[in-house]
């Protein structure tokens, strides 16, 4: 089965956070963690491509610094067991505990689908039932989720057919051959404040709906008093907003696939943030290899940060999954053939270091990358200066409204009917799973990781 990406935690410039000393076989360096010794995928990497790349952001006395890594995905192969089906997720966390309603969410979505009795019946309402409930038992958890939270969207694959379910603004997208070129079909829509049928919702509920501040920038629902506000009308967690219209119910689409539907993409705004459905699937498209496509697809997003907002970048997640192989690889599974099984550590090292020797601009040839560090923060500038506007929840940054959060949060807890104030209350028993760690060995609990040359 799939499994858990992991976090990286905050790190100074001086900790070499990109970098690895390993030296490769051309003389140059490689980039920090190649594939650990344990990685297990549920796919070959050829097939299925993760990447999980962390954010940067200004530090006006030392420097840019390595931001906690808010997102999240997974790939969970065979799902429940049964290899004629999978669960992809990709989850973007916001908020002073972002990461850990990100991980929380994921977790619980993967085991909240699965237990569903309706699932084989009825998947609309399986997924809809894992996102609430998920929220639901947030709210009663130890993570402060009054104001923090996460998107998340999650594909369903039952042989050819497909259910999507989105909260927030990450994104599902299939590439379909369109001719000599491809074009992109979203599964999903960003649902943002001032969205039809959004917006409608938050006014009823009391919530102020504000046009984005500039262009490029998103619609923001707000609390009454305007001191906590969210770029997106769906998301798990963020309660300070539940009672003002904000909800964690998925919209949920299906999708039967058709010849001609070569490719899928699933990322966090990162991506989206300066690259459009379209030319995602461009990028994607002039590769057979799925983790070359989705390494390009981080590159070309890390770059157009770095344009656009110097000192500062969002946690940047993809999977790509090449839709015709990894239908077939499914069905040689459900026939009980091994030829096709995922490749060993030892082969996944050797791949990875062709994929980071290769230069950018000639994915396909061993040229050795050059040692990068982190920019040197730009204090005096607009962006350096304006940057939160685009992705925090709190404004002002104002430790207040967090502490509030908090306790409005534990009171919450301690009154619900299943929270700590009943310690009579029995606990289910948590069920054992064997998942394989998927996405992204890119990140380690250290704060380092694999980076992308150009950030």
């Amino acid at each position: 089965m799939g499994g858990w990406c992991s976090s990286g935690v905050r790190a100074s410039k001086s900790e070499e956070p990109c970098i690895d000393a390993e030296p490769s076989s051309s003389g140059g360096k490689l980039r920090h963690n190649p594939y650990p010794a344990d990685y297990d995928p549920p796919f070959p990497i050829t097939i299925v491509g993760t990447f999980s790349n962390h954010g940067i952001e200004p530090e006006f006395t030392t420097g840019a610094i390595v931001k906690i890594n808010q997102d999240r995905g997974s790939v969970d192969f065979p799902f429940g067991g049964d290899p004629k089906t999978c669960l992809f997720c990709c989850l973007d966390g916001h908020g002073r505990d972002g990461d850990k309603v990100s991980q929380f969410a994921m977790e619980s979505i993967h085991d909240m689908v699965e237990e569903d009795a309706t699932l084989a019946t009825d998947p609309e309402s399986a997924l809809k039932a894992a996102f609430d409930n998920t929220d639901e038992k947030l709210r009663r958890s130890e993570i402060n989720s009054h104001s923090s939270g996460s998107s998340a969207v999650a594909v369903y694959m039952v042989e050819d057919r497909l259910w999507v379910a989105n909260s927030g603004d990450s994104r599902a997208v299939v590439g379909q051959l369109n001719g000599p070129n491809h074009k992109a079909h979203d599964l999903t829509w960003d649902q943002k404040p001032d969205s039809d049928g959004e917006r409608q919702r938050i006014e009823g509920m009391g919530g102020v709906v504000t046009p984005p501040e500039a262009e490029g920038l998103s619609s923001r629902v707000w609390t009454r008093n305007g001191r906590y506000g969210l770029s997106m009308a769906r998301s798990i967690g963020d309660h300070l907003l539940a009672k003002h219209g904000v909800i964690a119910t998925p919209e949920v689409e299906s999708y039967d696939l058709k010849p001609g539907d070569e490719f899928m993409i699933l990322a966090t705004d990162g991506i989206w943030e300066f690259i459009t459905s379209q030319e995602a699937v461009d990028i994607c498209s002039k590769h057979t290899d799925a983790t070359q496509a989705c390494y390009e697809l981080i590159y070309t997003a890390t770059k157009l940060w770095r344009k656009e907002e110097g000192d500062y970048r969002d946690d940047i997640t993809a999977i790509v999954v090449m839709l015709p192989r990894v239908r077939a690889h499914m069905k040689k599974q459900e026939e009980g053939v091994a030829d096709l099984m995922s490749p060993t550590s030892k082969e996944l090292r050797k791949k990875r270091s062709s994929i980071m020797l290769a230069s950018p601009e000639n994915p396909d040839k061993g040229n050795a990358t050059e040692e990068t560090t982190l920019p040197t923060a730009v204090v005096d500038t607009e962006k350096a200066k304006t940057f939160r506007k685009r992705r925090l929840s709190v404004n002002p940054m104002d430790d207040s409204v967090v502490v509030e959060a908090r306790r409005q949060h534990d009171a919450e807890k301690q009154n619900s009917p299943q929270g700590a104030g009943n310690p009579d209350e029995p606990v289910p028993p948590t069920k054992e799973r064997k998942r394989r760690l998927s996405l992204s060995p890119d990140m380690d609990e250290t704060g380092k990781a694999l980076a992308p040359k150009g950030m």
